[in-house]
């Protein structure tokens, strides 16, 4: 799985191609925006040819007033018949300041495909964190311990 971390504030620019017949494509990209700054992520996966395999997964989080924005777009050619892929974006808010906008796309123009997306964007749970201080986790190791959960 080839993975890309995003920790400075910036605009990235991602294209990832599946050009060959039978390619798979499985790529993790983590958003860690713990510093104040705008973060953006533009992201282009494009199936070319049939029978291509792509699986996307973007996580991350946001603290200290940081701002996220990411668009993700995953586009099926018309030639790439029999492609199966699908987008995730999910993204942790740390704190009442931060904020992040997760945009994920679908275009289409094959007929026998299986492609879906999927995004939100929440705060720590509260009956996690209720959960591991019932069992004599502080508050601070417990934040932590769900946040090193949610990014790995």
């Amino acid at each position: 799985m080839e993975k890309y971390l995003i920790n400075k504030p910036g605009v990235h620019e991602i294209k990832l191609r599946l050009a060959g017949e039978g390619d798979r494509l499985e790529w993790l990209g983590i958003i860690d925006a713990r510093k104040k700054g705008d973060y953006e992520l533009n992201l282009v996966i494009t199936h070319l040819v049939p029978e291509t395999f792509g699986r996307v997964v973007i996580k991350g989080v946001a603290e200290n007033g940081a701002r996220v924005k990411i668009k993700g777009t995953v586009i099926i050619k018309k030639q790439a018949q029999l492609t199966d892929s699908m987008l995730i974006m999910k993204f942790l808010l740390l704190d009442k300041k931060s904020l992040a906008i997760v945009e994920p796309e679908l275009e289409i123009e094959a007929n026998r495909v299986k492609a879906s997306h999927c995004a939100s964007v929440g705060k720590i749970d509260e009956e996690q964190l209720f959960y591991l201080k019932s069992r004599g986790i502080g508050e601070n190791k417990g934040k932590k311990m769900i946040i090193n959960s949610f990014m790995n």
